[in-house]
């Protein structure tokens, strides 16, 4: 409607009608809008049952994605503890074999460190430097007589034995 038409003139005057505006009626009809509200809950059930089917394949595909996402968490955690179990007995292989190449006890063994060859090398050379005499286990092929010695004699006597 421009600004010199009348209200009059614009009653007049045929307008073109929306699609929406002709849809709906002029005069309240009873019956149509009863027919419009049962077409629209029919519509609303189907969408509803139609959003309860795809929400259970939703939880169902979150919960598969989840057991997948565990499955790859565990086998991840398994294979990380295996890994440093592998590291902890290269390391100890290495620790024991230096340590008998210098002749050091296992009390001795026990003090080298970890890491590459060079460091446990070096400290063992230390520790085997400090260590006069290697201790040797005696020999029981090799032994003493069943004599006592006169250590023995001496310590019976002198404590009463």
């Amino acid at each position: 409607m421009s600004d010199q038409e009348t209200p009059e003139q614009a009653e007049a005057e045929p307008q073109a009608h929306d699609p929406q505006e002709e849809s709906q009626p002029q005069e309240f009809d009873p019956e149509r809008a009863k027919a419009a509200l049962s077409k629209k809950n029919s519509e609303n059930a189907a969408l509803r049952k139609r959003l309860r089917e795809v929400e259970g394949k939703a939880a169902k595909f979150d919960e598969l994605e989840e057991a997948k996402k565990s499955e790859i968490e565990r086998i991840t955690e398994s294979y990380e503890k295996t890994q440093f179990e592998l590291r902890d007995a290269q390391n100890a292989l290495v620790r024991e074999r230096i340590a008998r190449k210098h002749g050091l006890p296992d009390e001795l063994a026990e003090l080298l460190p970890s890491g590459d060859e060079e460091q446990v090398e070096a400290k063992a050379q230390y520790l085997s430097s400090l260590v006069k005499d290697p201790v040797r286990l005696p020999d029981p092929s090799q032994g003493s007589t069943s004599e006592p010695s006169n250590k023995d004699a001496m310590a019976r006597s002198l404590f009463g034995i």
